[in-house]
């Protein structure tokens, strides 16, 4: 994120301002703020900056003590959110007046501790992701508690933010996804199919499985080893060239992946479902080819969590 790429309207020249935004090179960001319009269609680095610089320029209009938070917080912490939040949110020490911005959410309260990211306050790692559990829907707040455990962040210190919480709200749930938080998951993607055999009722899997085959270690997104059971998520987008910067064509990540597969699987005797994101258009269809590769009487006995598909909340 570049800073300097958000132009406020206190600090701008107001004729030159109209005029870019005129020419088209400028295009508003919220009010008092603008960006230099995309030259492309955005993907999500850009659109994680676009929200990043939108917390900046709400920063430059507060004078009151605060501290950023839930989704905005995780933004600064650098952690994975399973979408961008849609309104920048806030702790003060009481509610916004009149003159309140439609785009910003104030939660009461400063905190007793806060830190600075990105040059602005912000909740502490731990109360940052306590806040996620308790307002995002089930699936989004796993997303967040996965990336930061997976980042370093203490299960033990999570528990005791959890376990201070003042009031109900959300702290039943926030509770159950810290018993089902993994540090093992390595994308949003990949908590996202764990999420789909925790929700079937499937008994949790071992994730990062480490197997030695050929001199190689590898490690399994996701494995049941008493049901020799295997899940990998498959983004299709790893077998594009110079994918992630690997300098490799995708022929070539396809065929190491091939070769990958085929070593664990003459150790472990069992090939993977391979689970890709278009997959979430058509969940019964998974639903019934995953439970396919459990014994008969685990699927049977599988019971659906409900908790788990609590609606959208509008964060």
């Amino acid at each position: 994120m570049d800073r300097s790429e958000l132009h406020l309207t206190r600090d701008c020249d107001r004729e030159t301002l109209r005029r870019r935004m005129s020419s088209g090179e400028l295009v508003r960001l919220r009010r008092g703020a603008f960006v230099r319009k995309p030259s492309t269609e955005p993907g999500s680095a850009e659109l994680r900056d676009k929200a990043l610089l939108t917390l900046h320029a709400v920063e430059s209009t507060l004078t009151a003590p605060h501290a950023f938070s839930h989704g905005s917080a995780a933004l600064l912490w650098g952690l994975t959110l399973w979408r961008l939040p849609k309104y920048v949110h806030l702790r003060q020490a009481y509610r916004a007046g009149g003159m309140h911005s439609a785009d910003v959410k104030r939660h009461i309260g400063l905190p007793d501790v806060a830190e600075v990211r990105q040059g602005v306050p912000v909740t502490t790692l731990s109360a940052s992701v306590v806040d996620c559990v308790r307002s995002m829907p089930p699936l989004a707040g796993l997303v967040v508690a996965d990336c930061a455990l997976h980042h370093g962040l203490s299960r033990t210190r999570l528990a005791c933010d959890i376990a201070e919480v003042v009031g109900t709200r959300g702290l039943a749930r926030a509770k159950r996804i810290l018993t089902i938080a993994d540090a093992g998951a390595e994308s949003p993607w990949e908590t996202w199919v764990r999420f789909q055999v925790l929700q079937i009722g499937l008994p949790p899997p071992i994730t990062q499985f480490p197997v030695e085959a050929d001199g190689h270690t590898y490690r399994l997104d996701l494995y049941w080893p008493e049901h020799r059971v295997w899940l990998e998520f498959d983004g299709a987008n790893k077998y594009d060239d110079n994918a992630y910067g690997s300098g490799k064509s995708g022929r070539q990540v396809l065929l190491e992946e091939k070769r990958r597969e085929d070593e664990i699987t003459s150790v472990l005797g069992v090939r993977p479902l391979r689970v890709m994101a278009t997959a979430s258009r058509h969940w019964p269809v998974l639903r019934s080819r995953i439970l396919a590769r459990f014994p008969e009487h685990v699927a049977q006995q599988a019971q659906p969590q409900p908790w788990m598909l609590a609606g959208s909340s509008d964060y």
